[in-house]
């Protein structure tokens, strides 16, 4: 019976000279000979509306982050005066460089945004009690990062490479390795055989007293808890400016 009444009215139509799919076909048609979907305008908006969030909520004294704000720029601003580390930072790029000299060594840090430090994950979870504030003060922190400090040494064809986890003002050496400095820099093959080299132990299976005097030695050389507080700092800023820029850009681009 379904087939039936389905097949009169699709007759009917075809009498008027209306086809069944038309209405359908019809608005595609007309949103793609406009270059438009339909849900380009509520993305649009959507982009907009958090990209103006990000500009009051580092700018609007009223806002909720507005104190974590002004003390991140505080340290930030204090660090660079020191003088101490010089930045490297292009606009766009995920990665900045903090390079200094100590004595005949050279000393590169090295955070890309994107890489986590996930050692500690759960560290709150271990409270059965599970209390609220430390949960939320986890959510609310700038995600852990790690970095790798590169100690270049004059005379000498091999450099160190540290593996470092930063939360906070905290650190920790993850893993300490010694590579060529090869010719190939950073190609492809170059970057194969570093990949296939033994580089050293698993770190926090050596000697306690080594464990201990390795953070001492990274720590003289200026990578210390100040140091770190202010890397951390600064990389959160740099997060904010990239991610502000990306929503201004796509917006535009999806509003063409």
């Amino acid at each position: 019976m379904l087939a039936v009444t389905h097949a009169l009215r699709l007759s009917a139509r075809r009498a008027v000279g209306v086809s069944a799919f038309q209405p359908a076909r019809t608005f595609m048609v007309s949103a793609l000979a406009r270059g438009r979907g339909v849900t380009d305008t509520d993305l649009q908006h959507a982009l907009r509306r958090e990209f103006e969030y990000e500009q009051t909520s580092t700018t609007d004294p009223s806002s909720p982050d507005s104190e974590r704000v002004q003390a991140q720029a505080a340290l930030v601003k204090e660090f660079l005066a020191k003088g101490v580390w010089d930045v490297v930072d292009k606009p766009g790029s995920k990665e900045v460089s903090f390079v200094r000299t100590f004595g005949n060594e050279k000393i590169t840090v090295l955070v890309d945004t994107d890489m986590r430090y996930e050692e500690n994950e759960g560290a709150f979870e271990e409270n059965e009690e599970g209390e609220e504030s430390d949960a939320e003060a986890l959510e609310e922190a700038p995600a852990p990062k790690e970095a790798i400090v590169t100690v270049e040494k004059e005379g000498s064809n091999e450099h160190l490479e540290l593996t470092l986890g930063m939360d906070g003002d905290y650190h920790e050496i993850l893993h300490v390795g010694i590579y060529p400095n090869t010719a190939g820099g950073d190609t492809a093959e170059a970057d194969w055989q570093r990949r296939g080299a033994y580089s050293g132990p698993v770190y926090n299976q050596l000697d306690e007293n080594l464990i201990d005097i390795w953070e001492n030695w990274v720590e003289e050389r200026g990578v210390d808890t100040g140091f770190v507080a202010a890397v951390n700092a600064y990389i959160e800023q740099k997060e904010q400016k990239e991610y502000a820029k990306w929503l201004k850009r796509v917006s535009d681009w999806v509003a063409k």
